[in-house]
Formats: structure tokens, sequence, C-alpha cells
């Protein structure tokens, strides 16, 4: 669309632009309050060699990651964080040749969310001690789990905001698309009433007339 055409059709039709971009607004703000803010909680924890090394039931520090990664991301760890009352749509993300794991959960509940991803924690503190315990590591020698981010830490998702600039930004270039084809159907109208009238007049002025013989 051409912006002078559309400044134009809003500059003359602003009776028609102006109304619906109001109710584009009030719906946006509507969009805005009616959805819910979401909590973001992340916690990070770092996998740390007993002493002395020994064979580990899942291989080296960086395989025992991906591992534990595998076993809580898995549908049984998910059901068990469910039967708690939880959030079982968390994430979790073992990097590449890293000792770090890294958990996150995104809920409408802070508290729930935090809750979450402490539980997470737990499992999986206790699936590393649980293994390591059925192949007979010693306590001293085992592989134990540091928090260094705890779950405690969280940010708002601002995601109500982006929906209503999404409803808005929307609203306003329909708003625009109405009022373009609301200003060329009545200047089509302005054009038709001359040719209409003309046509007319030379019927009238012929003797012979449309319903001659």
């Amino acid at each position: 669309m051409d912006v002078g055409r559309g400044a134009g059709a809003v500059l003359r039709r602003w009776y028609v632009f102006l109304p619906l971009v109001i109710l584009t607004v009030m719906a946006a703000l509507r969009v805005e309050e009616g959805v819910r803010p979401q909590y973001e909680t992340s916690a990070t924890a770092i996998l740390v060699p007993g002493d002395p090394p020994t064979d580990r039931p899942y291989g080296s520090i960086e395989d025992t990651t991906q591992a534990l990664s595998i076993v809580l991301a898995n549908g049984r760890s998910r059901a068990a964080i469910a039967r708690l009352g939880l959030n079982p749509d968390y994430l979790i993300e073992a990097r590449d040749n890293s000792d770090l794991l890294n958990v996150a959960v995104v809920d409408d509940s802070r508290e729930r969310s935090v809750a979450t991803g402490e539980a997470v924690l737990a499992m999986a503190r206790q699936e590393l001690a649980q293994r390591q315990a059925a192949a007979g590591v010693s306590p001293r020698a085992r592989t134990v789990m540091q928090i260094l981010q705890t779950p405690s830490d969280w940010d708002v998702v601002e995601g109500a905001r982006r929906n209503a600039v999404m409803v808005g930004a929307i609203g306003v270039a329909l708003s625009l698309l109405l009022t373009v084809l609301v200003d060329d159907l009545v200047a089509w109208l302005r054009r038709r009433g001359p040719d209409r009238r003309a046509l007319e007049h030379d019927q009238s002025d012929d003797p012979g007339g449309a319903g001659a013989p």
C-alpha cells in the first residue's frame, strides 16, 4: 500500500479510522489484562568428582552430566514431578563436554516454578547417589552435585505485553486497510454519480428512447 495514499485516506476518513483505532487499543488492553504473567526460574548445578577418582556408573564427569539430563527429561521423571503437583514441563540442559547442568521452569505461579526447580535438582542428586551406591562406589569417592545458582532466582516473562503489542499492530493495520477501502468506495460512488446522471440525460433527450419500437 502506498504511504501517501494511506495517509490521505486517514485524513479524509478520520471518522472511520479513529473509532477503529480506539477499538484496537481497547482490545489490546483487554488482552494484556487477561493474560496472566509467567515466572521463569533457572538453576545451575556442577558435578564434582570424589577423591580418589574411581569408576563411575555413567563414565566421565561429562558423560555423567549428559546421562543425568537424559534421565531427568524422560517421561518417568516428569510424571514423578507432576505427582508432586509441580510443573512437568521443565527444561534440562547439559552442555557438551561440560560438568554443568541447567534447569529452567516457566510457570504461572512463582512459587510453583521455584518448587519445581528445587524438586528437579533433588531428583538429580538422588539419582546420582543411588546409581553410585548400587555400583559400590564408596561415599568419599562418589561424584557429588553442588548448586551454583539456586532456583530462588526468577524473572517475569512479559508474555502479556508482547501479546498486546501484536494485537495493537494487527488492529492498526486492519484499521488502515479498511479506511482505504472506504475511501476508495466513496470516490467510486462520486465518480459514478455524474456518469449516471449524464446517461439518464442522454436517454431523456433521445426521442426514440430505450423503449421505442
